[in-house]
């Protein structure tokens, strides 16, 4: 079985310290001491009690019988304990059964859960959205009806945009939504890659389905956001059924529906042709979401890799005293501390109600956290050498299971597109000016092994800035934008890397672990900003050559 703790000490100085979360402690309703109780108590049982399903969960996939998902016991067990012990209500208000804890808090809960089992905390984000996206769009009636039994764990909730013509370009969907004379309106339509669709643990799952109604404008502009829950109030079934589960390459005990309205009923969610604006209500925390994601799988992989290099001899001493194996580690470590400063950090943000920096940091969490993923959990193999491939490490599940995650919720790619659109474009830079001018002021602070790298990151993330701001080609401006996005998460990596340094500890080892970590990062990662920049300032021409 995979070796799993939770990194308690480094998860309150990244969210309390390193993303600023101490401003969220008002020391009445919120204090320090709170937040390390309830940590402390969510941390025993993700170590004792869900950490040691991950196998399980691989081996033992759900089955479709019926028109009913199947899942294994140990899916029962999770969704029990995280449902009794308040975890997927923590952020919402206590008139809906919430305990008003900020999502950065409560992100401390769902990173716990990513570690301990990422098939089965997928289930736990997508209500939370679900939920989120009710709150803020739907009528009193729906939220009176749906939102209390979906934070007590009574139901489970669904997102359901993807169809076979239409992924990434959500505006082709042909889900069709036909008012009826009660108010409500009739689904037609095939919804496919439908994460936790169904499922035999709770009384019903309450699916949120975009669909055009008659007569409506094409592409994203025509389409209305649906609650289509499993069963209707009145106890029936409605006629929306799962009828297939995709066999992908990972994250195995989570089911991946797809589900056919065939006449279900559903009730309209905020304003009719609205339904993007709702559905991203739910979609942009579920972009962080999929980040933490990525972050428990690293910190699993990362634990698993140290352990085993400890232990495991080879030329008469461990091999974690060999170079390159420390190299690895030292780089898997990097990148998982970066991946949880700057997934705190959104979170923050956005419990703050600093609206343009939390824009900003979501495409960049979600790109940054999941790349990492796939480098840490690659590296991870490569120091468990043969046994990294052999499926009852458990290594290799980890690999399999972060995959998806750079395509969950928009491609990275796509992402990345926003980021120099939407994040920047739109606003002229102001929202990166703004970033940028901060970490300058942090420049002053900066020493050692740390401060020239930072002073030339700086500078390559200005002259990129100006770059997309003039540039006029569509086409440069689509070619730039993943290199663009790296050098803002490069930068920030580095100045989380100085925060960490000048954070006052009294446990010794542990300042010289992040002093060494820095310098880790200044020397091995930071640098990936040269061939970044070299790329984002002369290789769209190369790109637009490209014969196939």
């Amino acid at each position: 079985m995979l070796p799993y703790t939770a990194p308690q000490q480094e998860m309150m100085m990244s969210l309390l310290q390193v993303a600023g979360g101490h401003a969220l402690m008002d020391g009445e309703t919120l204090s320090e001491d709170l937040v390390r109780s309830l940590l402390s108590e969510a941390a025993k049982l993700a170590e004792e009690r869900i950490a040691p399903t991950l196998r399980a969960s691989d081996q033992i996939p759900p089955k479709l019988k019926d028109g009913q998902v199947i899942v294994g016991p140990e899916a029962h067990a999770n969704h029990r304990l995280t449902a009794e012990n308040g975890w997927i209500a923590l952020p919402f208000p206590e008139e809906v059964g919430g305990l008003n804890v900020p999502w950065s808090v409560a992100a401390l809960m769902l990173e716990l859960l990513d570690s301990s089992n990422v098939a089965f905390a997928l289930s736990t984000c997508m209500t939370q959205g679900n939920a989120e996206a009710i709150l803020a769009h739907g009528s009193q009636a729906l939220i009176d009806r749906y939102v209390p039994g979906l934070l007590g764990g009574q139901y489970t909730g669904t997102m359901q945009l993807t169809e076979s013509n239409a992924g990434s370009d959500v505006g082709a969907l042909r889900t069709k939504a036909i008012p009826k004379e009660d108010g409500t309106w009739s689904l037609e339509g095939t919804k496919i890659y439908i994460s936790w669709g169904d499922n035999d643990f709770t009384e019903n799952v309450v699916h949120l389905v975009l669909a055009r109604t008659p007569n409506s404008p094409g592409g994203t502009k025509g389409l209305s956001l649906f609650l289509v829950p499993k069963f209707l109030p009145d106890g029936t079934r409605n006629t929306v059924t799962p009828i297939g589960l995709e066999e992908k390459l990972g994250i195995h005990g989570s089911p991946t529906c797809t589900m056919v309205h065939e006449g279900s009923t559903g009730w309209l969610v905020g304003a009719e042709h609205a339904g993007m604006t709702a559905m991203f209500t739910m979609m942009n925390n579920a972009r962080i979401g999929v980040g933490f994601q990525a972050l428990g799988v690293s910190e699993r992989a990362l634990q698993a890799a140290r352990a085993y290099a400890a232990n495991r001899i080879q030329g008469g001493r461990a091999i974690i005293e060999y170079p390159d194996v420390r190299r690895m580690i030292g780089t898997m470590a990097a990148l998982t501390c970066l991946s949880r400063d700057l997934g705190y950090s959104a979170h923050v943000a956005g419990d703050l109600g600093h609206k343009a920096r939390a824009d900003l940091l979501t495409p960049m969490a979600k790109v940054f956290m999941t790349e990492s993923a796939l480098e840490v959990t690659n590296l991870a193999i490569q120091v468990y050498g043969g046994m990294g491939v052999i499926e009852e490490t458990g290594i290799a599940q980890l690999a399999r299971d972060c995959r998806v995650f750079t395509i969950y919720e928009g491609t990275n790619g796509i992402q990345a597109l926003d980021f120099i659109g939407r994040k920047t474009r739109r606003d002229q830079g102001a929202a990166a000016t703004a970033l940028l001018n901060e970490w300058e002021a942090e420049l002053s602070k900066a020493n050692g092994a740390l401060a020239k790298p930072l002073e030339n990151a700086l500078g390559l993330c200005r002259q990129a800035l100006a770059k997309v701001l003039e540039e006029t080609d569509d086409f440069a401006l689509a070619a730039m934008a993943t290199a663009y996005l790296t050098l803002f998460c490069l930068t920030f990596g580095g100045f989380s890397m100085l925060r960490r340094t000048q954070i006052s500890l009294e446990e010794t080892p542990y300042r010289a672990q992040q002093q060494a970590l820095a310098s880790v990062y200044a020397t091995h990662l930071l640098p990936r900003m040269h061939t970044t920049f070299t790329a984002l300032m002369t290789g769209t021409s190369s790109l637009k050559n490209l014969y196939f």
